[in-house]
């Protein structure tokens, strides 16, 4: 099978809040009130444009699968200032409310994922308050896992795990 299991290790488990990259002015305002803080990007945020050198690389491993990700005219091809600011301010408030999140929790990842490290995955499985969490990390998987040659593999994993929780 593709699949391995993931199994965080346990010197890595450390609160999100603690880990997250991102320190800045956003900082004060998620620890004032972790449940309900935002920042409006102003409007000259949207320049410059900046194309997004990662896309079409670590997505796929079928060729085909990368060049229609990269050429499909719905995928953003740019980041701004602004996106930017706005993924600091998902990613602070998922930090802060992880252990609040306590719904069933499946996590799939690619091991050669080239848009998003896997330890990511393992960062927010660590910090969620859910009791029933699942992650698998595909060997040799890019990004797209469903879109892979071996895709009925983690299809088939989701839908029964889908059915489970349905019961």
């Amino acid at each position: 099978a593709a699949e391995k299991k993931a199994k965080p290790n346990p010197t890595t488990k450390l609160p999100l809040q603690q880990v997250t990259s991102y320190q800045s002015k956003l900082l004060p305002l998620a620890l004032k009130d972790p449940g309900n803080f935002a920042v409006p990007s102003p409007i000259t945020s949207v320049r410059p444009k900046v194309y997004n050198l990662a896309l079409g690389k670590g997505v796929c491993t079928d060729r085909a699968v990368a060049d229609d990700y990269k050429y499909d005219p719905l995928i953003n091809k740019f980041m701004t200032p602004g996106m930017i600011q706005q993924m600091a301010v998902g990613q602070l408030y998922n930090a802060f409310n992880a252990p609040t999140f306590k719904e069933p929790t499946l996590i799939m990842h690619g091991e050669a994922d080239g848009l998003m490290p896997p330890y990511l995955d393992d960062n927010w499985l660590n910090a969620i308050g859910s009791k029933d969490k699942t992650s698998y990390l595909w060997t040799g998987l890019m990004h797209e896992i469903y879109n892979e040659p071996v895709k009925n593999e983690p299809i088939k994993i989701t839908v029964d795990w889908i059915n489970n929780h349905n019961k």
